[in-house]
C-alpha cells in the first residue's frame, strides 16, 4: 500500500482526544467557569476521537492538572490510619 495524508476540516470545533476524560462513566472535558474548573460531559465524544464541541471560542480548557481535579486522595497519604 501507499503511504498517505488525510487533512480533515470542519467548521465545528474540535477537543483533542488527549483532553478527554471518564468520569462517573461519561465522557468529557474540564473548562473554566470563572476562576473554578468544570467538568462538561460530551455525550457524542467518544474515547481516542476529537469531540466536537459547542463552546464559546474564547472557552478556557483545563490542562494542566486536570488528571487530578475531583479525586481525593488515599488516606494514608493525607496521614490517616495506617
Amino acid at each position: 500500500g501507499l503511504a498517505g495524508e488525510l487533512r480533515w476540516r470542519s467548521r465545528v470545533p474540535h477537543l483533542p482526544p488527549a483532553y478527554l476524560q471518564q468520569r462517573e462513566g461519561r465522557l468529557g472535558a474540564w473548562r473554566l467557569r470563572g476562576a473554578e474548573p468544570e467538568f462538561v460531559v460530551l455525550p457524542e465524544a467518544q474515547a481516542g476521537r476529537a469531540a466536537a464541541v459547542d463552546w464559546p471560542a474564547d472557552a478556557q480548557v483545563v490542562d494542566e492538572g486536570r488528571f487530578a481535579i475531583g479525586l481525593q486522595a488515599p488516606a494514608d497519604a493525607a496521614g490517616g490510619a495506617r
